[in-house]
Formats: C-alpha cells, structure tokens, sequence
C-alpha cells in the first residue's frame, strides 16, 4: 500500500469527520488520524498557574498549547525522533497540513479496565509494562508530558505511547519533566486501586528497576514538598471528584514511598 493511496482517502475523510482523531480502514488496515484543534484554556489551568505562582513550584505551570497547528507539528516532530531513538511510540504512516496518521496499535489502558474478561494480574502485567515504557523513554533523556492512562495502548503484545502534545520543557528541567511524568503516571494508576493496594508498588518499582535512581528519588521529593495538598485533597474527598481523590491517593502512597 503507497502512502498516497492513504493520504487521499485521509483527504476525502477530513471534511465528513468532525472528530479530531477518527480512523480509516484500508486494504484490510486500520490508522487512526488526528487533526489539528485549537486548545482552550479552563478554569483549571488558571487555578493551576495561581498554584504554581503561589507554591513556587513551575511543576504546576500549564502546558496547553492554545495554538493547534503548531502543537501538532511539534508532536509530528517529537513522535519522529522518538522512534528513531527506538521509543516506544507509533510511526507516523502519512501526513498533511493539519493532520497525520499512524497505524492501530490496540486500545487504551483506561478502557482495558473497563474489560470484565481482563484478570487482575492481566491488568498488573499490562501495567507494569507501561511502566518500563515509560522508564525507557526516560532513559532516552526524553519524556512524555502527560502519561495518562488513556495514553497509552495496549495490542495484546506490548505498549505504546501516544499523544505527546503537552511539552513542559519550556517551565521545567529535563529532571522535572520525568518527575513529573511518572507523578502523573501513578496518578492515572491508583483511579482504579485504593492507595495502599500492592499493584501500586508492583508498577512502582518495576518503573524504578528500569529508571535512573534521579528521577524516582525526584517524585518521591515532589510529593513529600506537597504537604498542603495532600491534607486539602484529604479533606475534601467526601464532597471531591476522582482528581482529587486521585491526587490524595498517589500523594498517601509518596509519601510512605521509601
């Protein structure tokens, strides 16, 4: 299949999809493709730049790039060099002004937890391999920028990590952007764990095995220098949403890390 049998059924698809990622199918192939949007800055965000002003801590600086063409591009650029390094990221197929493309690879981590057929060691192994992922790209000397688990697919094989919009480098040190990824990681990770259940550790320290002793020691840092948040988010679980619960939880578990 030429790239340009593809990038013509793209075209002929862009104006019939008002997703910003949608997938085609071709020649027995699926490729997801994702357009450019411009970003919007929330109430969030402010709150989060008023915090980051106040704590003296650029870790919570927004990272929203209100441009859309030019967040894409620097992904398209990021995503590139990453795979050259030998990341675990997709390879971008085909792509045009304001879109590119690459191909299936799985679903997300957040929905295989919605998959009753899944075990509980299945979803650890699964996690537990994102996390050396993750470890590896660190090692690369690079970072994600916001490791959730919705951004992260699984193919039944191996992981992979997408969306690499969010770029901190402009706030951060290349030390901070890691901690600050692994923090986010294991945020996303105890959504679906109370913050004492041994899986978290498991996924902990199996990041820790196969990552610069530096950054884990730098979450762990980040976390304990948070002392006022991890009493508000305590407090305010009874009337909070999953952020909040979420953001206790992996503070409760940095805090005893050891």
């Amino acid at each position: 299949m030429k790239n340009t049998t593809l990038t013509n059924l793209i075209s002929k698809q862009i104006p019939l999809n008002d997703e910003r990622v949608f997938d085609v199918k071709l020649q027995g192939s699926r490729f997801w493709i994702k357009q450019a949007e411009a970003s919007s800055s929330t109430i969030w965000h402010y709150l989060s730049s008023i915090i980051a002003k106040i704590s003296d801590n650029p870790l919570f600086t927004p990272t929203v790039t209100i441009d859309g063409n030019t967040a894409l591009t620097g992904e398209i650029q990021r995503i590139n060099q990453l795979k050259n390094e030998g990341a675990s990221v997709p390879q971008i197929i085909a792509s045009g002004e304001n879109w590119f493309a690459t191909a299936d690879h799985g679903i997300t981590l957040q929905k295989l937890f919605k998959r009753s057929e899944l075990s509980d060691k299945q979803l650890q192994h699964i996690l537990e391999q994102a996390a050396i992922a993750l470890a590896n790209l660190h090692n690369l000397g690079a970072w994600h920028g916001r490791p959730a688990l919705k951004d992260i697919l699984w193919d039944g094989e191996k992981v992979t990590l997408i969306d690499f919009e969010e770029n901190p480098i402009s706030y951060l040190t290349p030390v901070q952007c890691m901690s600050r990824d692994i923090f986010l990681f294991m945020h996303s990770v105890v959504r679906f764990y109370e913050a004492d259940n041994p899986v978290i550790s498991a996924v902990w320290n199996r990041y820790c095995e196969n990552a610069a002793g530096e950054i884990c020691q730098s979450a762990i840092n980040l976390a304990k220098s948070m002392p006022w948040l991890f009493w508000l988010s305590k407090l305010s679980q009874p009337i909070a949403g999953n952020d909040v619960r979420q953001t206790y939880k992996v503070l409760y578990f940095f805090r005893k890390a050891v």
